[in-house]
């Protein structure tokens, strides 16, 4: 059997944690919207917040941004993974832009017993 790659590993674990903190980057960010200004109406008074409007529309485009940028991530970390003697990234799209995503060439499917990290 052969020996793993050690550098492969090395990449893959880095690859790993940089996955992580953006998946704790977009919890941040969903977070960060759910607390935005509200719009209200009270006693006959109405106040608009345009700004959490603002708000919002820039907390997706970064959300999606960096959810390309985890999945080119896995990507990057399932061509170095077999190498490595590392389980694939088992990466799974979904919502209304996964299949635009996945025709850009960003989607992989890993193999059916991939685990997911």
């Amino acid at each position: 059997m052969n020996e793993p790659n050690y550098e492969y590993i090395g990449r893959c674990t880095v690859l790993q944690r940089r996955i992580n903190n953006i998946l704790d980057a977009l919890c941040e960010i969903k977070a960060s919207v759910s607390l935005s200004e509200v719009s209200f109406l009270i006693k006959g008074s109405l106040v608009i917040d345009y700004s959490a409007a603002d708000r919002i529309e820039e907390a997706a485009s970064k959300y999606r941004m960096q959810l390309q940028q985890i999945t080119a991530m896995a990507q990057e970390h399932n061509e170095y993974a077999p190498s490595a003697g590392l389980d694939l990234i088992d990466i799974r799209l979904y919502g209304i832009n996964s299949s635009e995503v996945a025709e850009s060439g960003t989607g992989n499917y890993a193999a059916e017993n991939a685990k997911i990290l």
